[in-house]
């Protein structure tokens, strides 16, 4: 009964909320097209065409031609496959990462809370940018390991928000009754913490996602992802960014595409949060009251 409940409370949030529906449903569109990409473009996306260079839309080109007369729309879902790829990989790491380190130092405090504070200080200070590079030097512009290496640097504020929520409730009378009766540590986190940090958790995953993805079209502007001919969404901008005074138009689809998967990470997260937040709420044990077993 879980599954039905758990959709009859998703379709109340989104009738509430419908523009972090519209998102959501964006996002699932957006991840069909590109997962599907050889299927759907209309032509190679690196096959050149010099009868149409720097073409606008039309029929033989839905979304224009490039310097090279390559098919935009065909360019933008497969370097979407490259671009939603380093973002999953990302995101991935931070949660795989932070959430179990913000959980341990919420719930078991004492030297290990101080550990994982001290781990979160010095990822913070860290440089970012400088780091990818150095990543990106080492390991040959290998887009896997510059996006790991951001989620890794991201970890800290994944896990200072997963610490704060798992410290307000470890401190809840229903967490030491369960102590007394003798449920392990990993049970009471498993069945009884981890909802309490979900919400929290989309929303960061969220919103750093929104992150990742300029940060792998950034990386992509540079040249320091996927190399030519290979279609990114930072590739195309920057192909764009060299005629833009020839062809303003082939701006437009790499740079929507960018712009709107940015602002729907960020509203469907918080549509995702609120059904779980509802979820969390409904289910949670009383207070003074011992989890069930």
């Amino acid at each position: 009964m879980r599954a039905p409940a758990t959709l009859a409370r998703f379709a109340a949030t989104a009738r509430r909320q419908p523009a972090p529906a519209v998102a959501l449903a964006f996002l699932v569109l957006l991840v069909a097209a590109v997962a599907a990409a050889p299927l759907l473009a209309p032509a190679d996306p690196v096959a050149v065409d010099l009868d149409h260079v720097l073409s606008g839309p039309s029929a033989e080109h839905l979304l224009g031609a490039d310097m090279l007369g390559r098919d935009v729309l065909s360019r933008l879902l497969h370097g979407g496959r490259a671009s939603l790829l380093g973002v999953a990989q990302a995101v991935a790491t931070m949660v795989v990462i932070g959430v179990p380190l913000g959980l341990a130092a919420g719930f078991a405090g004492g030297w290990l809370d101080r550990v994982v504070t001290v781990f979160t200080d010095v990822v913070l200070a860290i440089p970012v940018v400088l780091t990818l590079l150095v990543v990106l030097a080492v390991f040959e512009a290998n887009q896997t390991a510059a996006m790991v290496a951001l989620g890794v640097l991201g970890t800290p504020t994944m896990a200072r928000v997963v610490r704060s929520v798992a410290l307000t409730a470890a401190q809840e009378p229903w967490v030491a009754a369960a102590r007394v009766t003798g449920l392990r540590a990993v049970t009471i986190v498993g069945r009884h913490l981890l909802p309490r940090v979900a919400g929290p958790v989309v929303v960061q995953a969220s919103l750093f996602a929104g992150v990742a993805l300029i940060a792998e079209t950034g990386l992509g502007f540079l040249g320091l992802g996927a190399q030519p001919p290979a279609p990114t969404w930072g590739g195309m901008v920057a192909d764009a960014s060299f005629v833009i005074d020839q062809q303003p138009w082939l701006l437009v689809p790499s740079g929507a595409a960018i712009g709107l998967t940015v602002v729907a990470f960020g509203l469907a997260g918080d549509l995702v949060r609120t059904t779980l937040t509802t979820r969390g709420t409904a289910g949670a044990a009383p207070r003074g009251a011992p989890p069930a077993p």
